[in-house]
């Protein structure tokens, strides 16, 4: 079937575990299912629920997409569309989704649409490996629907400054810091040896990253940093416009999520993005 070689992906199959006899035969045939298309292509599939009970009316959706199209921003606009149409069509006010905890990718995805977190549910489902883990009920009243232009809308971008990358960062450190008066204003990790630090010198900012694998061509230890509002709507937003995407949008462990491209003349550019404050 058109929808079995995506769903059997293991990223998929990673957070709806494995497929089940019939399951599939069942999805197409129900009128909740719906296929997600993108330029003549599936890639990939959604699906509602609706509670018909006057006292409690509302709908629950759910997705999945073929890894090849994660971190695109197709996720949010499908959620969107489906959103859009149960809100208007439908008559629903309140709409439910429920990823699994630890799937933040997904959760940023929805909380782009304007879905909020409600809470963690414990031991929700079980994985592919067999175990139950969390999930994670998140809501979204009409009223909280965020409406977009496509995966490419509300790109905005921030403060921009440079990244050198050494082998040796305290002597850099004695450079910029020690000779040219700079005041370190960021570190990582805050004890013990550097990673990464951040000088300021005047009104302006240089960053410094440990790298034993820094090339010996000079003009390929600088790189730009560029911070957007949200990583992933940033890199679908250049994305479209065909600028080279190096690394797709990863989380770090300092809170950062990140992602590595080219501009015009090969220069490697790197968009982030600030943590987000719980909700």
């Amino acid at each position: 079937m058109l929808f079995t070689p995506i769903r059997n992906e293991p990223e998929v199959v990673r957070w709806w575990s494995h497929l089940e006899p019939g399951e599939m035969e069942e999805f197409v045939t129900d009128e909740h299912s719906l296929a997600i298309e993108v330029d003549g292509e599936v890639i990939g599939a959604t699906q509602f629920d609706e509670v018909e009970d006057p006292m409690y009316r509302s709908a629950n959706v759910d997705l999945y997409l073929t890894t090849a199209k994660h971190g695109q921003g197709l996720g949010s606009e499908a959620v969107r569309i489906l959103a859009r149409y149960l809100i208007d069509e439908l008559g629903h006010h309140r709409l439910t989704i429920d990823p699994a905890a630890a799937n933040r990718a997904a959760i940023r995805a929805y909380e782009k649409v304007g879905f909020r977190q409600v809470g963690v549910m414990r031991s929700y489902e079980r994985g592919p490996e067999g175990t139950f883990h969390d999930g994670l009920l998140m809501e979204l009243l009409a009223g909280d629907l965020i409406d977009g232009a496509g995966p490419q809308a509300s790109a905005r971008f921030g403060s921009i400054f440079p990244i050198i990358s050494t082998r040796d960062l305290l002597r850099m450190l004695g450079f910029y810091e020690g000779l040219l008066g700079g005041e370190i204003r960021y570190r990582f990790p805050s004890e013990g040896s550097p990673d990464f630090v951040t000088v300021r010198i005047g009104s302006d900012e240089i960053g410094l990253a440990a790298a034993a694998d820094t090339p010996a061509d000079t003009q390929r230890r600088v790189a730009l940093w560029i911070y957007a509002d949200d990583c992933d709507t940033a890199v679908a937003h250049l994305r479209a416009a065909r600028v080279t995407i190096v690394d797709e949008p990863a989380d770090q462990p300092w809170g950062e999520r990140i992602a590595r491209l080219l501009d015009p003349d090969g220069n490697e550019v790197i968009v982030g993005s600030r943590p987000r404050s719980s909700a």
